[in-house]
């Protein structure tokens, strides 16, 4: 392990900040996202930063792997443990350059004696999902060294629609890629340590073919004899492999909570979900009010779980805040602890607790709230280090 990279993440501590990261060490699901690449080779409709590239309000940058190495020894050093990790928020991870040394990287690191995650998710497109990828990727998930999770941005059953909804004619060679990774998962006779989700956003570009993109997965998935499930949010406990007709997350957003819910109530699929993150924003009743108008909140449990480290080192809080409103400072440059528990972090997490969301951006507004949450017991021990 390298010493030099190690050590650029110690810091000296005291009590009360150590008492802080054991905080955070205990608890569990929490989730790091690394956005690997902010670059694209499609432009999807229902994606915001595809709309920030075009207007030149983003550019393209790519994690190295040793800045994400670096975090990652610090990680280890203080022994956290991640449940996921995950390599995308804006972009399209395999077009990283160092995409396959920072794959080898993370399983590599990820051993039994220093344990830093339970899995890996990849969001992609799958274009560039080539054979080689898809065999690098298998041999980490073959040798134990973590679970993989892959969710496939497909959006459309047909050429043509798929033109429309991304940008680009790369359907047929998504198909096949996506068709010799289901062979390769079949042969080496993964189960749930290598997730495979087969995403449509419901769009009005694409809702006349949901039920033809479930039979066309169905149907593949049916011939290599592999279990699925057909689900409008993301099960609990994870499954083998899921197609799933997911929500958009944007503006008009009445609009697609109400196409998102057409299409679940006309393919019956309440009828067998069994419980998911998701599960809220398909609700029967869709409210669309500023928060403080609605029912009692209770503090983001992003605040503490899930960090987000943008493709320029950037750590945020929130997975949501697009035009990053809330950054605590460059991961690339600082120790990532002295960052999460600084004054600023903590300052974001007091508004949080005392519910004084009114006028705060972009928690006030936020559609989100109690997707992820810390118990009673663990905010109010929060409370006591924060001594209020």
């Amino acid at each position: 392990m390298d010493e030099e990279i190690l050590d650029s993440g110690k810091f000296e501590e005291n009590n009360s900040f150590q008492k802080k990261i054991d905080f955070f060490n205990n608890l569990s699901q929490k989730i790091l996202t690394f956005d690997s690449c902010s670059d694209c080779l499609i432009s999807c409709k229902m994606c915001t930063f595809a709309e920030k590239r075009k207007k030149g309000l983003m550019k393209p940058r790519f994690m190295k792997s040793d800045q994400i190495k670096k975090i990652c020894l610090e990680f280890i050093h203080h022994k956290s443990f991640f449940q996921n990790l995950v390599l995308s928020v804006s972009g399209e991870p395999l077009l990283n350059p160092d995409f396959e040394e920072i794959i080898t990287q993370l399983f590599e690191i990820n051993t039994n004696e220093h344990k830093l995650f339970r899995y890996i998710s990849i969001n992609t497109n799958a274009i560039l999902l080539d054979n080689k990828k898809v065999d690098l990727i298998n041999k980490f998930v073959k040798q134990g060294n973590g679970w993989i999770s892959l969710n496939l941005s497909i959006d459309a059953a047909s050429r043509a629609t798929y033109e429309k909804v991304k940008g680009g004619d790369y359907y047929n060679d998504v198909i096949k890629n996506i068709k010799y990774l289901l062979d390769q998962k079949k042969k080496m006779k993964f189960g749930v340590n290598e997730m495979i989700y087969f995403q449509i956003l419901a769009h009005e570009l694409n809702e006349h073919e949901i039920q033809k993109f479930v039979n066309f997965w169905s149907t593949e998935l049916e011939k290599r004899s592999m279990e699925f499930k057909v689900d409008y949010a993301m099960p609990i406990p994870h499954f083998h492999n899921v197609i799933i007709i997911k929500r958009i997350y944007e503006e008009p957003q009445k609009k697609y909570d109400e196409l998102h819910k057409k299409v679940v109530d006309k393919m019956g699929l309440r009828e067998f979900h069994k419980g998911g993150i998701d599960d809220k924003k398909c609700n029967d009743e869709i409210k669309h009010l500023p928060v403080f108008e609605k029912t009692k909140r209770v503090p983001c449990g992003s605040l503490w779980l899930s960090p987000i480290i943008r493709a320029d080192g950037t750590l945020n809080v929130c997975l949501t805040d697009v035009d990053n409103h809330l950054p605590l400072g460059n991961v690339f440059k600082e120790s990532f602890f002295k960052l999460w528990f600084s004054d600023k972090a903590d300052s974001y997490r007091k508004i949080h607790i005392k519910q004084t969301f009114k006028d705060f951006w972009p928690c006030e507004h936020c559609y989100y709230f109690d997707g992820v949450k810390l118990s009673e017991t663990q905010i109010s021990e929060y409370k006591k280090l924060l001594g209020i």
